[in-house]
Parts: structure tokens; sequence; C-alpha cells
């Protein structure tokens, strides 16, 4: 920093200055230094204003997605309420996490009693083995099961349920909760026991009328027979001879239904397709069928006559096929699922024929054989069709 002053002489020339000089390096350093501090505190309160005005917006944001939050979880709630179905969380020790209304007014439990708590409802020991394998079953790749079993109500009561459990594992495969849904089935279990006592007593007495009419036609027969050596006008005889006829058709008929006998009796199960197919042909002296062995790995879900099915259709392609030699089963993917194939090199169905051999009543024989085979797989859901 420099100050300077003219000197002058007696005549008020210029002669000289008078100067003063002073470092001020470290002011100046000082003022730099203020300034650089004063631009850096000017930009940070421009970014704390962005920051402040973008944490406003988040929070904005946050704050409008907890609103939707609350009001999902609220829609959730009420529909999850609103089941009739019993809905259930639980840890694998038992504790119950979430429990709906349906669930405690069902098991006659306030819900404060149950949440937080160690709660099973007792089950029957020949239950419990069942339950344990399929819970035991359950695995990050089959996190899903669906059992029915009874249960012992607090009154003493033993009802049947349905329930979809649900594991949910952590990041490490650990099962942490489980999620169950289910519904009291006992009113169906009960009414699928009557049905059960009602086919079985159809089916006794279905048995047992069978035979008696076969014990009738019998003695029927034999005084055909006698009536045939002494009747010797050839008229009569022919009124005989169709009389005898006719039982024989009527005998065949009724010993043809006791393979049917059992029809919706037993419970649909899976069915080793070629393994089936297969059983008959062994049993029943079937030579000439041929059966793809790609069916080893394809399962039936039909009732217990599917084996008879086979049967009536391999008998069919040879009693009415005309010089049948070959039979083949096989399988291939069709729209919506599977299709069986049985096919011969028989003579065919004539097209009028197609859409009537499946019909009670049509055909050369009993007229039974194909109608009967398309009421067994219609149990399961199945059809047939030439």
């Amino acid at each position: 920093w420099l100050v300077a002053s003219p000197l002058y002489d007696c005549t008020g020339k210029v002669i000289g200055a008078i100067e003063s000089i002073r470092d001020i390096t470290s002011r100046k350093d000082a003022e730099e230094k203020m300034q650089l501090m004063n631009n850096e505190l000017h930009a940070a309160y421009e970014h704390l204003s962005a920051s402040e005005e973008k944490l406003r917006q988040n929070y904005d944001e946050l704050s409008l997605n907890q609103q939707n939050l609350i009001r999902s979880e609220e829609r959730y709630r009420n529909v999850v309420e609103d089941q009739t179905e019993f809905i259930c969380r639980f840890t694998p020790d038992g504790t119950h996490i979430f429990v709906n209304d349906a669930y405690c007014r069902y098991f006659g439990k306030e819900r404060a009693d149950i949440i937080g708590h160690h709660f099973i409802p007792e089950i029957p020991d020949e239950d419990d083995p069942l339950l344990k394998v399929q819970f035991s079953s359950l695995t990050p790749n089959h996190p899903v099961i669906s059992v029915e079993h009874r249960i012992v109500m607090p009154g003493g009561e033993v009802r049947w349920q349905h329930w979809s459990d649900r594991a949910i594992f952590n990041k490490n495969g650990k099962i942490v909760e489980y999620q169950s849904v289910g519904r009291d089935i006992t009113d169906r279990k009960r009414l699928d026991k009557a049905l059960f006592e009602s086919n079985r007593k159809l089916n006794l007495l279905s048995s047992i009328t069978r035979h008696d009419i076969l014990n009738q036609l019998t003695a029927l027969q034999s005084y055909q027979s006698l009536l045939e050596e002494k009747i010797t006008d050839p008229e009569c005889k022919v009124w005989i001879e169709r009389a005898v006829h006719v039982g024989e058709v009527i005998e065949s008929q009724i010993s043809f239904t006791q393979q049917y006998q059992d029809i919706g009796l037993q419970k649909p199960l899976w069915q080793d397709a070629y393994a089936t197919a297969m059983s008959v042909c062994q049993d029943e002296g079937f030579l000439n069928v041929t059966i793809d062995e790609g069916l080893s790995h394809v399962c039936v879900f039909a009732d217990p006559l599917l084996r008879t099915v086979f049967y009536n259709l391999f008998e069919n392609a040879i009693m009415h096929g005309g010089k049948t030699t070959k039979i083949r089963v096989s399988g291939e993917v069709a729209p919506g699922g599977y299709a069986l194939v049985v096919e011969d090199n028989g003579g065919g169905v004539t097209p009028e024929d197609k859409n009537r051999i499946f019909d009670k009543g049509y055909g050369k024989h009993t007229g039974l054989g194909l109608f009967l085979a398309r009421e067994v797989l219609a149990i399961t859901g199945l059809s047939i069709e030439e």
C-alpha cells in the first residue's frame, strides 16, 4: 500500500516527493480468503435451499405414499376380515401374529387370546402324522400345500377342515412364517359319506337283484329246454327258439352290468395309463394290442373302473371291427389337455354311427359297453369320442 505527497521548493516547484509504503499482503490474503469463504457459503446456501426443496418434495411424496399405503392396508384388512374363510399367520413354533374375525369366531376366542400366543388346535392322533409329513415337504420351490384333516373343537365335536398352507422363507431359505387359509368342510364330508353309503346300498341291492334274476332266468331256460324236447310242432318250436334267444340276451345284459356295478363307488385316483392298459392285455389275453411305451409317463385321474374302459374298447374293436388284427394305444398332446388314442385296423365305424355309438342301448350286442365307458370317464370330467 503506497501513499505519496509532493515536495515543493520556495518557488512552489515540485522538487521531490515524500512516500509512505506499507505491506498489506496479509490483509489482501485475508480479504481473498473472506471472499472465497463468502462464495462458498453462498454456494452452500444455494445447495441447502435446493436440498430443502427436494426434501420437501420427497416428504410430500412420502406422505402421499404413506396415505396410500394406509388406505391399501385398510382395504386389504377389510377384504380379509370380510372373508368367511379362516385366515391366519403364525411362526414355526405356533405363535400367531395375525388372525381374522372368521378364525376367532370359529374357535370361539378373542383376537387378543390368540395373537402373540402359542395356539395350535387339537388334531386327532390319526391325522397328526399326515400334517407333519405335509408341512415337512414345504420348500422354497414348493412353498404351498393343500390338506384336509379333522379337528377337535373346544366342546369335543370333531369337524373337518380344508387348509391351503404357504411357507414364507427368509433369504437363507429358512421358514420364518406360515400363512394359512382354511374353511370348514364338515357338511361336504358328511354328504360324501352319505352318498358313499347310498351307493354301497344300491350296489348291494343291484347285486342281490341281479343274482335273483339270473337264478330265475336259469330256471326259465331249463323249462324252455324241456319244452323244446316235448313240443314237436314246427311253428311252436320257432316261438320257443325266439324265447330262448331273448333269455340269452337278458342273461348277457345282466351279466355285463356286473362289470360296472362299482361305478362311482370308489374315489377316483391317478392311474398309470401304460400299466393299466397292459394289465388288461395280460389278464384278458389281448395279444394283438400294442401299447406305446411313452404312456408309461402318463397318469390319468379317473374312476378305478378305467381298466374296464380299456377292456371294452379292445373287445369292441375285435367283436365289431370285422377282421381286426392290430390294436394300438398311444397318446398325444391335444388342445386343452392330452388325448389317449385307441385305434385298430378293423372295418371302422360308419359316419352316421359316429355320434351314436356312445348312446345307451345303441349297438349290436348289449348296447351298454361304450355308454358305460363314457359314464365312467365323465366322473372325472374326461370325454370319449370316435
